[in-house]
């Protein structure tokens, strides 16, 4: 009797050390990483945006000399467009500009002088572009006193 315990022991045992090493050998077949996959989606865009917003121009007549003209500026700002995909933008102005300043108004892109209802630029995306702005008004004697109020509208298109 006691050989047959001595030997259902050892085969128990080897069983069971059987089952452990199965046991440790499927776990270490097991993938101890795992993927997930994300997926991003980003919409085409383009924007603009004028900083500041807006501009103010002070016409002093006493420093306009007899008979002549002078230009008076606005603070400079920036004009901001920007865009995320590979295009070309064409940044357009028109200018609703009352009839005492028709003709005086003059906006500058870059340092460049421009009629503000007919100034056209391209820039080619994707990124941010930017263009140094300032208003000024030719004045002369003939300029009425008042208070006047231009509105300038930037476009952009993408193509």
């Amino acid at each position: 009797m006691v050989k047959r315990t001595v030997l259902l022991t050892i085969l128990l045992t080897s069983l069971l050390l059987s089952i452990i090493s199965a046991n440790l050998a499927s776990a270490q077949d097991l993938d101890p990483s795992s993927n997930a996959n994300v997926g991003v989606n980003v919409e085409k865009a383009v924007a603009i945006n004028l900083s500041p917003s807006s501009y103010t121009i002070t016409v002093n007549p006493s420093a306009i000399p007899p008979g002549g003209s002078k230009e008076f500026f606005s603070s400079p700002g920036k004009l901001f467009v920007m865009c995320n995909y590979k295009a070309h933008i064409v940044i357009t102005s028109r200018a609703n500009v009352p009839r005492q300043l028709e003709g005086r108004l003059v906006m500058y892109v870059n340092g460049k002088p421009y009629d503000p209802n007919k100034w056209q630029g391209g820039v080619d995306g994707p990124g941010i572009f930017q263009f140094g702005l300032q208003f000024s008004i030719k004045a002369d004697w003939k300029l009425e006193a008042g208070r006047y109020s231009a509105v300038v509208t930037f476009t952009v298109t993408a193509g």
